[in-house]
């Protein structure tokens, strides 16, 4: 007996008789996009379909387009989740649309370069702003341009400046994900033991998560309905002990619960607790679609908030409603600083105080410091309208919140607690975020701005940054740390690799493949490949900042186009200020290791710089160059600080050390340098004429 025509195993089709017998599609010459019995069918080729994807049916459904009005042809398509569904009525043919782009636009499911995921396989591209890592990245001088042109080739980054020569702006990031619903997803949801395995992780998740984060607790799961458990489950099945078919299914599953409960839309309190349970893991905000699972993660949060308001939530103050609001405010503020985006809910003012012994209460008053400072000095305008005093309050506050923790939640030990751990490591990446744009040696800072990252704050930032990464190097599970984790811990990373790009000491370096190898190594090794790619790109800095010690030692971003600036108002400075004319030089003999010495050059730059900063090298100018009136007065300024000898040699007196500020290159204080100590000629040759080597005799070149 003949074999069934394929083409006819969906169904009735009106099909041409020309081609009511072909099988597959022979290209013509070398041309891939056409043969010519589609060409004479008027049809879209299928010549480079894959054969998994069922050219015959598309052969039909195409061929459908050519049967009469009122005929009762049926149209089979396939669905973003793999299924299939039929309508009774064959499509509309769009007006102004070719075949072939009919074709493409009725195929949602498979694109012609295979795969799945439909729309996925276009690029989607969303903004990030100045605290998101990306722009960071952007905006430090001591990146090497050839290393961070490789990073953001492979996470499709691009820099963005508005207006064009302004140095603000934002990142561009492109990102193509695609999303497939394998049949193993189906044989799992058809599991007879699906429901104990989503029972046990919505268990994790009132054992793990809540008592970090309490959305939901376990007074409430008892009336929880399908959509809400799904969510605590989903959040839970990011973990890498879960099998990956597992959060697949869950993330399909509530993908689809979404949809037809209508979740964006209906504001109710389970609602609003569904969307920001999903907002604890970025890869459930993958979905097939045109929007980046940032914008998708961005619109659940906006709609959650909206309900939350809509039913009066924010403004309780106590009970069920006020921590929810919490939560949202604490998942706001976060997801902001991790995007550099506007918050959806202001901050106007911080808690003086934080009641109990409750994590989540310091959590929650932390966080708002957070949001406050993003509003004063990352926001829309920047540093434009800031002032010192709310410098000075951002820094205060969290001084105070640091002082009022209690001995539980202190990360005093060796081996801090996971909660009181989790709070130091955010701590600590606020508190980078508060002194990273008035580090004065790379950026112009307003005179106004009485905060400066002086030795005692620089000092502070190494130790905690420091404790932060050796605790996250003692957890079992990236989860452990939940979404904004792996945000604060490469921001702790950062102060490690200024020690390393700007002293040229290798404890940076250490301490960074420290974190790279025991705890990002370490997480991610437990990970199927392919699994979690948003996860594995929010680690990447890690690598790229240890990578750099490794490997670069002379490029930097002033090289080529001058970096962003850490955020409007705040400025980059020049390359011969900042970079090349700005040299740490190591003396073992000194109790503090080394001394910073400016070249005169530099010097006319850095204007802004108390006198006494930075010690001026070499013979002074033959003469003064036309118009550099301001610049004589710093460096004559800066040559008759104590120890400035009248040709630039340095002998420090009594308590020069104590006046060194501005910079985390500049060592700490010293009671009393030497006697008679003078700059070697080896240190003075090896600054006039750089041929510096290895950290260790002093920082590399091009380094600042």
């Amino acid at each position: 007996m003949d074999e069934p025509d394929p083409s006819l195993a969906a169904g009735p089709s009106r099909i041409p008789a020309s081609t009511a017998g072909k099988i597959k599609c022979v290209p013509v010459d070398s041309t891939r996009d056409a043969c010519q019995s589609c060409h004479g069918a008027h049809i879209a080729c299928t010549f480079d379909l894959p054969l998994t994807a069922s050219r015959t049916k598309r052969v039909r459904r195409g061929l459908g387009l050519e049967a009469a009005p009122g005929s009762q042809s049926h149209y089979e398509r396939e669905d973003d989740d793999g299924g299939r569904e039929e309508t009774p009525d064959g499509p509309k043919v769009p007006f102004g649309l070719s075949p072939a782009d009919l074709f493409q636009s009725m195929s949602p499911g498979v694109s012609r370069g295979g795969g799945s995921g439909g729309a996925g396989n276009k690029p989607h591209v969303h903004r990030e702003g100045q605290t998101s890592i990306s722009y960071i990245l952007h905006s430090m001088p001591t990146v090497p341009l050839r290393a961070l042109d490789e990073f953001d080739r492979s996470g499709g980054l691009a820099m963005r400046a508005f207006p064009e020569g302004s140095g603000d702006g934002w990142i561009d990031v492109s990102t193509s994900t695609l999303v497939d619903t394998p049949p193993a997803v189906h044989e799992a949801l058809r599991s007879e033991s699906w429901g104990e395995v989503a029972s046990r992780l919505v268990e994790k998740f009132l054992a793990h998560v809540s008592p970090l984060i309490p959305i939901v607790t376990r007074i409430e799961v008892s009336s929880a309905g399908d959509p809400l458990l799904h969510a605590m489950a989903a959040v839970v099945a990011a973990r890498s002990s879960v099998p990956p078919v597992v959060f697949d299914a869950l993330r399909h599953l509530v993908k689809c619960e979404i949809e037809d409960n209508d979740v964006l839309s209906i504001p109710t309190r389970e609602n609003v607790q569904v969307l920001l349970s999903l907002a604890l893991v970025d890869e459930l905000a993958v979905k097939p679609g045109i929007a980046s699972a940032s914008q998708v993660a961005r619109s659940r949060l906006t709609a959650a908030i909206r309900h939350a308001r809509d039913l009066g939530i924010d403004r309780a103050t106590s009970g069920t409603d006020a921590r929810i609001w919490r939560c949202a405010r604490v998942i706001d503020i976060w997801h902001a600083a991790r995007s550099g985006m506007t918050l959806l809910i202001p901050v106007d003012a911080i808690p003086s105080s934080t009641p109990g012994d409750d994590f989540f209460a310091h959590l929650y008053v932390l966080t708002l410091i957070l949001g406050r400072l993003i509003v004063v000095m990352y926001g829309p305008m920047g540093a434009k309208n800031a002032t010192s005093e709310q410098l000075s309050g951002v820094r205060d506050a969290l001084d105070q919140w640091r002082d009022g923790l209690p001995q539980n939640l202190k990360a005093t030990g060796l081996w801090p607690g996971q909660e009181a751990g989790l709070l130091h490591l955010l701590y600590t990446g606020i508190r980078w975020l508060l002194y990273r744009p008035v580090m004065r040696w790379s950026f112009i800072v307003p005179q106004r701005f009485e905060l400066n990252c002086d030795v005692p704050a620089w000092l502070d930032l190494l130790a905690i940054s420091r404790t932060a990464i050796d605790w996250a190097t003692t957890q079992e599970e990236v989860g452990d740390i939940l979404f904004f984790g792996p945000y604060a811990l490469s921001l702790a990373c950062m102060i490690q690799y200024h020690t390393w790009a700007r002293r040229g000491e290798w404890d940076g370096a250490v301490l960074l493949d420290k974190a790279r190898r025991e705890a990002v190594n370490r997480w991610l090794a437990r990970i199927p490949e392919g699994h979690l790619p948003l996860l594995r790109r929010s680690l990447a800095p890690i690598e790229l900042l240890y990578n750099i010690t490794q490997t670069h030692r002379e490029q930097t971003a002033f090289d080529g186009p001058r970096g962003l600036n850490p955020t409007p108002g705040i400025l980059n400075r020049l390359p011969e200020a900042s970079i090349t004319g700005v040299t740490w030089l190591r003396d073992d003999s000194l109790p503090q290791g080394g001394v910073l010495v400016a070249s005169q050059k530099a010097a006319r730059e850095i204007r802004d710089l108390p006198p006494g900063t930075i010690v001026i090298g070499g013979p002074p100018p033959p003469g003064p160059p036309p118009g550099a009136e301001d610049s004589n007065r710093m460096i004559t300024a800066a040559s008759s600080a104590p120890g400035v000898t009248p040709n630039g040699a340095f002998t420090p007196s009594d308590g020069y050390f104590t006046g060194l500020l501005g910079d985390p290159s500049v060592v700490p204080a010293v009671e009393r340098p030497p006697p008679g100590w003078d700059m070697s000629q080896a240190a003075m040759a090896s600054f006039m004429f750089p041929t510096l080597g290895a950290p260790g005799a002093g920082a590399p070149e091009g380094q600042s």
